[in-house]
């Protein structure tokens, strides 16, 4: 039986098919983030940038599907319109496309996800950051 896929490896896979999405890259470049800035720099980072934050998940062991839910924030230091603008761009990447990724940590093969948005985006200010963000909420169901 297939080892279960980390949430981990599933939020990594979806970073990975962000960076090597032109569209995403020349407005963030290498700046697609596993979790808040804060917690990755302790707010040094360079804007505009993607943060993937994990929610949870779940397991159906017989079919080999998993489910793991996370958050898309978008943040921009110029506007609400500029961080829309990411936003989209990773939607238009993401959204019902197949994922491939072999690199996981499993040991049976190559796995595939497809990301859904399950929660249309919303504005906001970070005045922790001082950055306009938009974050919607997003599942990939992993298969295999």
């Amino acid at each position: 039986m297939a080892t279960a896929l980390s949430s981990l490896a599933a939020i990594e896979m979806v970073r990975r098919a962000l960076l090597d999405t032109s569209a995403v890259a020349a407005l963030v470049g290498d700046r697609v983030l596993g979790a808040y800035p804060e917690q990755v720099d302790d707010g040094q980072s360079t804007y505009p940038l993607v943060a993937l934050v994990q929610r949870g998940g779940s397991m159906r062991r017989w079919g080999r599907m998993e489910d793991v839910s996370f958050d898309l924030l978008a943040y921009s230091g110029e506007s609400p319109s500029a961080a829309a603008e990411v936003y989209d761009a990773c939607a238009a990447a993401l959204q019902a496309e197949r994922i491939t990724f072999a690199d996981t940590g499993a040991t049976d093969g190559e796995r595939a996800a497809v990301a859904e948005e399950a929660g249309r985006p919303g504005a906001m200010w970070d005045g922790g950051l001082r950055k306009w963000v938009q974050s919607g909420r997003w599942l990939i169901r992993c298969i295999g």
